[in-house]
C-alpha cells in the first residue's frame, strides 16, 4: 500500500513546484510512521497531510 506522487499532487497543488523525488522520499517516509491496518481507509488521506506543512499560526495554536 502505498500513496502516489499524483495522489499527492491532486491534493495539494499548491506543491507543484516540488521535486517528484521529494515528494516521493517524504510520502515513504511517512507511510513507514503510519499503520495502514489501524486506520483503514483513512490511511492515505493520513499519510498525504503528514507530508504537506502547516502555517506558522497553526504551529503556535499548539502551543497554547
Amino acid at each position: 500500500m502505498s500513496v502516489t506522487v499524483e495522489a499527492f499532487r491532486a491534493a495539494f497543488p499548491e506543491f507543484a513546484d516540488v521535486p517528484d523525488a521529494a515528494v516521493a522520499g517524504a510520502l515513504e517516509t511517512a507511510s513507514l510512521l503510519w499503520n495502514p491496518g489501524r486506520l483503514g481507509k483513512f490511511w492515505e488521506r493520513i499519510v498525504m497531510l503528514s507530508v504537506a506543512p502547516v502555517s506558522y499560526t497553526h504551529l503556535r495554536a499548539h502551543e497554547t
